[in-house]
């Protein structure tokens, strides 16, 4: 499972719901025992957008800084693709700059 919480949490209590959730579609799950936890940060920007383009500093650097990863990630590549490959910036992605941190 997942959260949005800003520290990682490693309580059996939180894994503990999340089989209890998962039984109500998953009946055959209601008898899992939660054996270990372990959990792990995900990048998050301040503002909670994504971050897409060349750095200001570094103009040869492009980044793309997102909490949304794996949902976004095609959509994301494409556009990041086109923009390295000609050099013009996607209007689409404007209010996503790193600018926005300056």
């Amino acid at each position: 499972g997942t959260n949005a919480r800003s520290i990682a949490d490693e309580s059996i209590e939180d894994a503990e719901m999340l089989i209890q959730e998962t039984a109500k579609y998953l009946p055959s799950t209601r008898d899992l025992r939660v054996q270990e936890v372990r959990s792990a940060l995900r990048p998050m920007p301040p503002d909670g957008l994504p971050v897409l383009g060349h750095l200001p500093s570094t103009p040869n650097a492009y980044i793309t800084y997102t909490h949304s990863g794996v949902t976004l990630a095609p959509m994301i590549g494409e556009m990041a693709a086109l923009e390295i490959r000609t050099g013009v910036e996607t209007e689409i992605l404007a209010p996503y700059r790193p600018e926005r941190f300056n």
